[in-house]
């Protein structure tokens, strides 16, 4: 039975009475019934206050594995607080499962819900959430037989490979540090099974507001809004390790659309926002600022920035930054070998950026640093094993696992770095030109620039984090269709490719259509504006363009082999550009990287012998422009693929469709373009046969 009074305690956090009794609540005004509840053990004689309700904990198939108790008038403890729960001396912790969620456990398209406290549980379920709930924020874990500290095995009843997972704790999440750790913990195991962790950031300043108070006067659509890829922020970082830059700064929020948000054509204000103290790398930094804001997708983007000394690539990187708030990224100029793995920091949907790329330690014997890094770019996440010593003097394994997802931005003199890197990111280079110098020289003679504001773009950014950001690209597969398949690096790179078009939506999702599951809808603005910025970067990587310095620089050797058949140096290779020997070096080294240049040269310390290597590829482009997206059938030659236009198609006297070849096109895709697979990835094809 359960009182009038208790019925309309749960009332207010929307628990009805049918769901009530179907949960078994019970109101007790006898203490004698508290005192065997679970095998043999009760709520100890203190706390045993009637009358109050009593609280079945249910396992996944409806039986009870467990009870909390809730006085009306509770005990205080030992500091004057009063006990708001009894729970019996000796129970174990468990998963408690709402009355109709179990069926929904079992499915991992079904995004759970995990909250602390039966009460908040059931208001979720009578909303249509699948959620769980834990007695408290550290209860995912038990004390087996031997002391030791595990995850529950209740946790074997919720499929959780690929499904969304989110922490819902209360609001006292920002202002309690360890709850905060408690859900990094629990964030970080989930990790381990598969589960992609988000938060929900339940309001409340001075009042500690729980889901069912929160569900209590908005709609589920509401609390959807409040979900966010990444922990709620504390309001006090006191008992943080202090940084250059606090990963959980607490930033001022706004729901209003920052007027930055409804531009047409944003990253043209980046490039002018920059312009103030960096000139002439504007695509540069137009470039670097998508990366960073892809740190907001499930999938995003790396990129390291390479160039001459002095070429300006820290400060370009510093200078975009400066325009994201401090909580977006993590600055690194050097690290100890095992530093990602013992940080207090949370990597989740942050860039780390760091300032020249040997603070990754490549190279050194057990390169774990860049190990560690890879693991948060490929896997999403690091899980590291380590050996601890025990109280009892044995030594147990213990898992440290930090979560991503996670990008990297760096910086770096190398032409090329560890191939297991480089195949993880766009590589980007600075202005080496005499043009660009002369430039950087005027500007820095100009003293009539001054820094402007950056909090605009940081509030712009903390809006952009606040709001739904998963991403459809409906010309996506036509994309795909057009990008001839020259080399296996492309499988990355076009990965890089749909993450900067998805960037570019989120980023002008103001202006922007969302689809029947709220996606936001990107446009062929969108992939014509990330074309033009990294179509380039991406056929040079592939080899199937070079960049004009490499051009220029083979070229000139070109010129000078005649007059220097033993083999062209650097220093007539300088003067001949009028570029520094250093600059010049640099050239040459990533023209013979690429097998373009040869040193003749074999004895070392003696200067290099530059002959022709490899021809110089064409200057045709990889990635088709937004004009043949619209219209696809006039796509040309692209590369190696030869896409026919429609009309060179044929039909036999039955109708059948033909490639211009003579081969018949039985598959719809093959039909639309016009011509058959092999002359679509190998080009036009002899078939005498059929001619």
């Amino acid at each position: 039975m359960i009182a009038e009074s208790h019925l309309a305690m749960l009332g207010e956090s929307g628990i009805t009475a049918d769901f009530a009794m179907a949960r078994g609540y019970e109101t007790i005004t006898d203490p004698e019934r508290l005192v065997d509840l679970v095998d043999g053990q009760g709520i100890t004689k203190a706390g045993r206050h009637v009358p109050g309700l009593l609280i079945p904990l249910r396992r996944a198939e409806g039986s009870t594995w467990g009870y909390q108790y809730r006085p009306d008038v509770p005990r205080c403890d030992s500091n004057g607080r009063p006990r708001k729960y009894e729970t019996p001396y000796g129970q174990r912790n468990g998963l408690d499962i709402p009355p109709g969620v179990a069926a929904m456990l079992a499915d991992p398209s079904v995004p759970l819900f995990i909250t602390e406290g039966t009460k908040k549980a059931d208001a979720g379920a009578l909303n249509g959430l699948c959620i769980v709930d834990l007695i408290g924020v550290w209860n995912w874990l038990h004390t087996n037989t031997a002391g030791g500290k595990m995850a529950m095995p209740e946790w074997r009843d919720c499929a959780l490979n690929g499904r969304r997972v989110i922490i819902a704790f209360d609001s006292d999440m920002t202002r309690n540090d360890k709850v905060q750790k408690a859900a990094r913990g629990l964030a970080g195991y989930l990790a381990t099974k598969g589960a992609r962790i988000e938060y929900l950031w339940l309001p409340g300043d001075d009042e500690k507001t729980g889901l069912d108070d929160y569900l209590a006067e908005h709609s589920v659509e509401e609390l959807w809004q409040l979900v966010k890829p990444v922990q709620p922020p504390p309001v006090s970082t006191s008992f943080l390790i202090p940084s250059k830059t606090s990963a959980t700064a607490q930033p001022r929020r706004s729901t209003e659309v920052p007027a930055i948000a409804r531009l047409p054509r944003i990253l043209d204000a980046v490039a002018e926002e920059v312009q103030c103290g960096l000139v002439g790398e504007e695509r540069l930094a137009q470039t670097l600022y998508l990366v960073l804001t892809s740190r907001l997708l499930d999938k995003q983007v790396s990129a390291g920035v390479k160039g001459h000394s002095a070429s300006g690539k820290s400060y370009t990187v510093e200078t975009v930054t400066r325009l994201f708030p401090p909580e977006a990224y993590l600055e690194f100029t050097a690290m100890s070998e095992k530093a990602l793995i013992y940080s207090d920091d949370d990597y989740a949907h942050r860039t780390l950026v760091v300032y020249e790329i040997t603070a990754l330690r490549e190279g050194v014997e057990d390169d774990m640093t860049s190990y560690f890094v890879r693991s948060l770019l490929s896997e999403g996440r690091i899980d590291y094993q380590v050996t601890v010593k025990g109280k009892d003097g044995g030594f147990t394994t213990k898992k440290i696992v930090k979560q991503g997802p996670t990008n990297l931005i760096f910086t770096t003199t190398k032409t090329h770095v560890h191939a297991e890197n480089e195949t993880r990111i766009l590589s980007l280079a600075t202005d080496d030109s005499r043009e660009q110098t002369k430039r950087v020289l005027r500007e820095l003679a100009d003293e009539s620039n001054g820094a402007r504001d950056p909090e605009p773009w940081r509030d712009l950014q903390r809006w952009l984090a606040d709001q739904e950001n998963r991403v459809t690209i409906p010309y996506g597969r036509q994309l795909a269709e057009l990008i001839s398949p020259v080399a296996v690096r492309l499988r990355r790179d076009f990965g890089s490719l749909l993450a900067l078009i998805r960037a570019h939506a989120v980023l002008h999702q103001a202006s922007r259509s969302r689809d029947d599951a709220g996606r936001i809808i990107a446009t062929l603005d969108d992939y014509d504006v990330v074309r033009d910025l990294v179509a380039d970067t991406i056929a040079e990587g592939v080899g199937t363009i070079v960049s004009g310095t490499v051009r220029e620089t083979v070229n000139a050797v070109k010129e000078l082999a005649s007059a220097h058949p033993w083999g062209v140096m650097a220093r007539d290779i300088a003067a001949y550009l009028n570029l520094d020997k250093s600059n010049v070096s640099r050239r040459l080294a990533m023209a013979a990287d690429d097998g373009y240049l040869v040193n003749q040269e074999d004895k070392r310390g003696r200067p290099g012998r530059w002959v022709i290597g490899d021809p110089l590829p064409g200057s045709d482009g990889l990635l088709p422009t937004a004009a043949q997206l619209r219209n696809p059938v006039a796509v040309p030659d692209l590369g190696s693929c030869a896409v026919a236009p429609e009309s060179d198609s044929k039909k036999d006297t039955n109708g059948q469709p033909r490639c211009a070849c003579g081969e018949p096109l039985t598959q719809p895709v093959s039909i639309e373009r016009g011509t058959c697979e092999d002359c679509h990835l190998f080009g036009p094809v002899e078939r005498q046969a059929d001619r």
